[in-house]
């Protein structure tokens, strides 16, 4: 199980993205604790992130965007050097 000791993360998302659906699973196997935005209920998010979802935050940082990947999202976490375990 992995564990995260680093500012919350936040998942920027859209309903019906499939994509979005991919990174939230992979978010819950990781066993990482996040949050769930809907861009299209926020004004100022939205022509930022767009075309970018999902995209994953840490402490308002963007880690990565779609296609987000399993490998690509633990690299992301372990170059903030915080304390990822795996």
């Amino acid at each position: 199980m992995t564990g995260w000791s680093g500012p919350r993360l936040t998942l920027l998302m859209r309903k019906d993205c499939g994509l979005c659906d991919r990174a939230e699973g992979l978010l819950r196997e990781l066993a990482l604790e996040y949050d769930l935005l809907d861009i299209d209920g926020e004004p100022d998010l939205l022509p930022i992130y767009t075309d970018a979802i999902p995209v994953i935050l840490s402490g308002g940082r963007e880690l990565c965007r779609a296609p987000i990947t399993r490998e690509g999202l633990l690299s992301a976490l372990q170059s903030l050097n915080l304390n990822l375990r795996t």
